[in-house]
């Protein structure tokens, strides 16, 4: 993996855990991963860090929550 990444499958879980509906989390997974590599550059993921925020005050206010209105 390279320097400053993430890997897309870390993400999937944490979309998931934030209760985002699976087309969803597949949406955003094909903006971050367009080349296939598996891995998110650091520059994507700063651009999606308002998304990142607003799951995780959704999971530390209602972590049983099933799905996130977006």
């Amino acid at each position: 993996m390279p320097k400053g990444g993430a890997q897309a499958s870390s993400l999937a879980v944490e979309l998931t855990a934030g209760g985002l509906k699976p087309e969803h989390t597949k949406h955003v997974l094909n903006k971050f991963n367009r080349e296939s590599r598996g891995v998110i550059d650091f520059l994507d993921f700063v651009t999606y860090v308002p998304l990142f925020v607003e799951i995780h005050k959704r999971i530390i206010s209602d972590p049983l929550r099933q799905e996130l209105d977006l």
